[in-house]
């Protein structure tokens, strides 16, 4: 259920709303289209909003002050040139997804982190009122050199990390087998349980807001209604743009037989002995537009 509306809040991001995704409504019983018009406008409200917050929030990114000048100027090296562009993802991705994650670990080298598809975490909270992370289920995707398709889960506590995989199509139960994903310094084997020894969980949250949603929930019923309201405007007016004819007694045996004396001969020949009142009149379709215009404001 997380995942499912968190990817619908990340479609809205980029301008995916539902619009796009609907059957056509306009069908006759023979399947054949009563309206023609079908355009799908979406308006990127959501985008537009969680962007500027961004960009409010993180075009400068959050200075470190420990009282220390040099341990300032080590922490700003340690998060690197990336600093600017994840603390962006992560709000991004808070606002999607109710929280935006970053992990961390060493790479032998030295401190690396990045920030994580919130989609992928599977968080292990105690019962205390601190709510402390204990554990964390990573689950993400993996694709092996034939282009097989495999799930990898890592689950990380304050001291271990154990791994396994299975093939996409394998249930959990019958394909679940350890996965080594770290590399042994001393032996170059891959382990697939080791040891980090940092003390706490390598994953920290950054929540979106202290009730933990995302900034698509007030706001997506109004972007349902004005895409609704808007391209339906947009169809109404393809749709009623040419004239239809109200025909009396005319004479001729199909439509399009009408349609041909029209255009050739400018005139049409009405049979006045099939109705006592033969005549061709035009019916036009006024559309609302003060009433939509307000909606749409």
């Amino acid at each position: 259920d997380y995942v499912q509306k968190a990817t619908t809040a990340e479609r809205y991001y980029r301008n995916e709303t539902d619009i796009l995704f609907q059957k056509k409504k306009w069908e006759d019983e023979e399947g054949h289209p009563l309206r023609n018009a079908d355009n799908r406008i979406p308006r990127n409200f959501h985008g537009l909003i969680v962007n500027q917050k961004a960009s409010y929030a993180f075009t400068v990114p959050p200075v470190f002050d420990t009282g220390s000048s040099a341990a300032d100027k080590k922490i700003r090296e340690l998060l690197g040139d990336e600093y600017e562009k994840n603390c962006m993802e992560l709000c991004v991705n808070a606002s999607n997804m109710c929280a935006g994650w970053v992990h961390y670990w060493d790479n032998g080298e030295g401190f690396e982190w990045a920030v994580v598809d919130s989609r992928e975490i599977i968080p292990v909270f105690d019962q205390t009122l601190k709510k402390r992370l204990i554990a964390v289920l990573r689950i993400y995707p993996e694709y092996d050199n034939d282009g097989s398709k495999y799930v990898v889960y890592e689950y990380w506590t304050d001291s271990e990390c154990q791994a396994f995989r299975k093939k996409a199509s394998d249930m959990v139960e019958e394909g679940l087998v350890p996965y080594g994903i770290v590399e042994d310094p001393n032996t170059g084997e891959l382990l697939e349980q080791y040891s980090h020894e940092r003390g706490e969980v390598p994953f920290i949250p950054f929540w979106n807001n202290n009730i933990h949603t995302d900034d698509l929930k007030n706001i997506k019923p109004l972007i349902d209604v004005y895409d609704k309201v808007f391209s339906g405007f947009i169809n109404d007016l393809e749709d009623v743009q040419e004239l239809i004819f109200v025909i009396s007694g005319y004479g001729g045996t199909e439509l399009n037989g009408f349609l041909q004396d029209l255009k050739k001969y400018k005139a049409i020949s009405l049979d006045a002995e099939e109705t006592g009142n033969p005549g061709v009149s035009t019916l036009n379709i006024e559309i609302p537009i003060e009433a939509r215009n307000s909606v749409l404001e």
